[in-house]
């Protein structure tokens, strides 16, 4: 079980403080915390259009979680949907890949590790 304490020193940051949580023996279990941050996880910063800042907020209160949570749901809910277009050189390299397999056309085992050789003959 783990303990929610308030430190200076932690990395990490949540509602406006930083903390650590520290393993204890003992512990009643009579409150749950609900924690949206955690230290894996790295900050960005947006800049939103009014519109889409009330309905973050709007999405807030309606859940009762953190805009933080709630904008984290909406851009993995955004990124399950998302299609991506290919830029041309990628078309290109995966047009090259579907060719190469359809012709059955393999390299050598250690092309990974020893490109340099196999492309300048180092």
């Amino acid at each position: 079980m783990r303990t929610l304490i308030p430190a200076h020193s932690s990395h990490c940051w949540g509602m406006g403080f930083s903390f650590t949580l520290i393993p204890t023996k003992r512990c009643t279990c009579e409150q749950t915390v609900k924690c949206y941050n955690s230290c894996t996880m790295s900050a960005l910063l947006w800049n939103l259009d009014e519109k889409t800042r009330e309905q973050v907020e709007n999405l807030a209160r309606m859940t009762g979680k953190p805009e933080e949570a709630v904008v984290r749901e909406l851009v993995e809910a955004g990124l399950k949907s998302y299609t991506a277009t290919p830029t041309k050189s990628v078309k290109a390299v995966l047009d090259l890949i579907e060719w190469a397999e359809k012709e059955h056309i393999v390299g050598p085992k250690d092309l990974s590790t020893n490109h340099n050789t196999y492309a300048w003959e180092d």
